[in-house]
């Protein structure tokens, strides 16, 4: 079924490519290794592909005044997107385009401009070219599209035409939702890349002391083969643990067999405080209630309810227990969060606010 339904999909952007006459261009660069030749947005890994053909795709369908599609350096456009796209050979590119008169939109889901504090999941800290790339793409671009509010704040020192526009969550993919009830065993999510399961360490006192929970942890293969030995020791002391490899339609298929998504965080760098909120609002789609360290976009997206903010080990533990004992609680929270997704952080509504950067960055 999912195999026939992208065919459709590819078959409706090739149509809709052919009645782009009169409409705006807009090209989406990506780095993806996976992008053939004929550019098939359902071709794309699912880093690049929920951040560029969903909303691609609801534009190209609900605007007439716009055409999305993948960028072809042969083509002249009027926007050219370059999603966390940085370097000499895309800072050259983009200057190209701006010389033909076509304007460069860059987008940022994390904070490359700080560096400071304890780095200590491998791999995040921002090399001295890492941050003067995404420093040189942020000063050039025509406008900056920062996917959470504590980036927006960093980039504008550079720029000052910046826009939080948060991550968008395909409800056509996450439709279904959690039937809470009471249960004797419940089951606690967490999803991520296998290396940030360390931050999970955050919780293991709080998650000992809560009885009858299973731990599942959806944990994709990005560039680390497993969790970390050490990680996984002290989490099944703390809880009983499952992992399921990651996809996106087997997240979106796990997640309403949960009870609680969970997402701690040690916010001890500048890279983790930068962080979108869309980890959890995949969790709140599925209507399950969020457990959440004070990051400042977990913070938003729970403004109106839909879990708990925790940080301390106490915080984390009282949090836990009252939604493990209250059926109720959770049920309600789940409706606050997925109601909270549908109205912010879906795709239609994250799609119309790219409509409004684009008419302004056009003029």
């Amino acid at each position: 079924v999912f195999e026939s339904l992208t065919l459709i999909e590819d078959l409706r952007d090739l149509v809709s490519a052919q009645f782009a006459r009169g409409r705006c261009r807009v090209g989406w660069v990506t780095q993806d290794p996976q992008v053939p030749s004929w550019r098939l947005f359902s071709r794309l890994s699912f880093g690049h592909r929920y951040k560029a053909a969903y909303l691609s795709r609801w534009i190209n369908r609900y605007d007439d005044r716009f055409q999305c599609e993948l960028y072809d350096p042969k083509r002249r456009y009027d926007i050219v997107i370059f999603p966390k796209t940085m370097g000499a050979v895309f800072e050259e590119e983009a200057h190209r385009i701006q010389t033909y008169g076509g304007k460069v939109i860059f987008t940022n889901n994390v904070n490359y401009y700080e560096v400071w504090g304890d780095y200590f999941v491998p791999f995040t800290k921002p090399s001295p070219d890492l941050q003067r790339d995404a420093i040189a793409m942020t000063s050039m671009a025509d406008w900056v599209i920062a996917d959470s509010t504590y980036v927006a704040k960093r980039a504008k020192r550079h720029n000052p035409r910046v826009t939080w526009i948060p991550d968008n969550v395909n409800l056509g993919i996450f439709n279904r939702v959690r039937n809470h009830s009471a249960r004797e065993r419940l089951i606690l999510v967490w999803s991520g890349i296998p290396r940030k399961a360390r931050h999970l360490l955050h919780t293991c006192s709080a998650l000992a002391s809560i009885p009858n929970i299973e731990l599942w942890l959806v944990s994709g293969d990005v560039g680390d083969p497993a969790l970390a030995p050490d990680v996984l020791v002290e989490l099944t002391a703390a809880a009983k643990c499952r992992i399921i490899p990651f996809t996106e339609h087997r997240l979106a298929h796990i997640l309403p067999r949960c009870d609680i998504m969970i997402s701690p965080k040690r916010l001890c760098n500048a890279y983790e405080m930068g962080h979108t909120e869309n980890k959890i609002a995949f969790g709140m789609a599925a209507g399950l209630p969020v457990v959440a360290s004070p990051q400042q976009s977990y913070v938003e997206a729970l403004a109106h309810g839909g879990g708990f903010i925790a940080d301390t080990s106490e915080e984390w533990a009282s949090a836990l227990e009252r939604l493990c004992r209250d059926w109720e609680l959770r049920a309600e929270m789940g409706r606050q969060g997925r109601d909270t997704v549908v109205e912010k952080y879906s795709t239609a509504p994250v799609a119309k606010q790219y409509l409004e950067v684009f008419e302004q960055v056009l003029g």
